[in-house]
């Protein structure tokens, strides 16, 4: 049976370039700072259309989606660097210690089942990797008042949780994560490295 975020994405990913202007900053900022660290491989959950791919430099990237569709559009940019998979990010098919980064751009707050995908990120990732991730939270000032109003709507039409607070996406993290920095905070958007809080 197609699970519903499957089916929601792979109608959606011909409309995915109209949204992608909304956090192409957010996502050029994530890119630089992975592509600062020291090469290794590198995992993306949920690479979507993958126009962003040719700006990893030298990582080996093994990028997953969900959907079909979304894998279909991102196969038109991928680079010899670059491994493209169909997986559930719940239950991921690697063994334990396999990937240097984890990178989760704009992800986090489209999750039916946050912490058993933050549960495996922390399983494959080797000692001494970072989880990098770029999303939406909901602002403490008037801003957020705007997410609350359209929280119903979004989850509902767009599958996505317009409510996002920071201390909610460090609830979904669980106790495992800690965040280490931010690489960038904008108005809605942000950029965080986490490591693991046992390193």
């Amino acid at each position: 049976m197609q699970h519903a975020t499957e089916r929601f994405y792979d109608r959606f990913a011909p409309l995915y370039p109209f949204v992608r202007p909304f956090f192409a900053q957010t996502q050029k900022r994530l890119l630089h700072a992975i592509n600062a660290c020291v090469p290794g491989d590198l995992l993306e959950i949920g690479v979507g259309d993958g126009a962003h791919l040719p700006r990893y430099l030298h990582h080996r990237v093994t990028a997953i989606d969900l959907s079909a569709g979304m894998l279909a559009r991102a196969m038109r940019h991928r680079t010899p660097r670059v491994t493209l998979l169909k997986m559930d990010a719940r239950q991921l098919a690697f063994a334990d210690q396999s990937v240097d980064y984890v990178v989760m751009s704009h992800v986090a707050a489209v999750l039916d089942d946050p912490a058993a995908v933050f549960a495996e990120a922390a399983r494959v990732m080797r000692p001494g990797g970072r989880l990098f991730v770029a999303n939406h939270f909901t602002p403490t000032n008037a801003w957020g008042l705007l997410d609350a109003l359209c929280d119903r709507w979004a989850r509902s039409l767009l599958h996505f949780k317009a409510h996002y607070p920071l201390a909610q996406f460090e609830r979904d993290v669980g106790e495992q994560w800690v965040i280490e920095r931010r690489v960038h905070q904008g108005l809605m958007h942000q950029v965080l490295v986490l490591k693991a809080k046992s390193q």
